[in-house]
């Protein structure tokens, strides 16, 4: 038995994106126990919450196909807010390797949480239905960067592949990490408004700056409102067809 939960008639491209998300937390797991072997890799893949077993976090919502929006972060931090314990709850089940039941921007009270739910004022029913997950699926509330290179580029690789097959109307990147995965196929970003965008297999993928970062939020905040505004109004269009 996987450990996505699925529902009975689902099509060829449903059953395409449960099966690799499956994959993705099985192999996730195994490749992160080798990982986690390496003096180089250890600090990243076992977290104090988990510690002294591997812990990470790919999805920040319950899976769905093709969702209106999908945001992608840099990597998961503090699930219980800036300061506080990270060895207790809700570290520790969100980090449990397991696709969450929770819409953590939702229910819990970290950083990025709360800044979404600023930014997507006026947006809920947008923020409540959309899926979330990372680039990297470690958790460092610092020098994640730093991680080595074939654990970024694996953890890269597996957010491609569930970004692709979830088929979202739309993606909102919060690192250019998450945007090059589609860049990195050679498509043309578009400028402007302290945003960018392009379009990748069916969707259209939006970069803004991270809205935690002290020395991005003021743009983050400047490029919010425009970028919800136009996705919500293609969602619209799309309905009205």
């Amino acid at each position: 038995m996987g450990l996505v939960k699925r529902r009975g008639g689902m099509t060829s491209q449903e059953i395409e994106f449960f099966a690799t998300l499956d994959r993705a937390y099985r192999t996730t797991r195994e490749r992160f126990v080798e990982f986690a072997e390496r003096p180089d890799c250890r600090r990243f893949v076992v977290p104090p919450a988990t510690d002294p077993d591997v812990g990470f976090s790919i999805l920040y919502t319950p899976p769905v196909f093709n969702p209106p929006l999908l945001i992608i972060g840099l990597n998961p931090a503090n699930f219980a807010g800036a300061g506080a314990d990270q060895a207790g709850e809700p570290n520790r089940t969100m980090l449990s390797g397991t696709p969450p039941t929770v819409n953590s921007y939702l229910q819990h009270d970290h950083v990025f949480a709360r800044a979404l739910r600023a930014s997507f004022a006026g947006y809920e029913d947008l923020l409540a239905s959309t899926v979330g997950m990372n680039v990297w699926h470690f958790q460092q509330v610092s020098d994640a960067a730093k991680a080595p290179k074939d654990l970024i580029a694996f953890c890269e690789s597996t957010t491609f592949d569930i970004a692709t097959t979830m088929k979202p109307q739309h993606v909102l990147c919060f690192s250019r990490q998450a945007l090059n995965l589609c860049k990195t196929a050679g498509e043309v970003v578009e400028e402007g408004l302290a945003a960018e965008r392009t379009s990748f297999t069916g969707a259209t993928w939006w970069y803004v700056p991270h809205l935690t970062g002290p020395y991005t939020r003021a743009k983050a905040e400047l490029a919010m409102p425009m970028v919800l505004d136009l996705i919500a109004r293609d969602l619209a269009s799309n309905d009205s067809r």
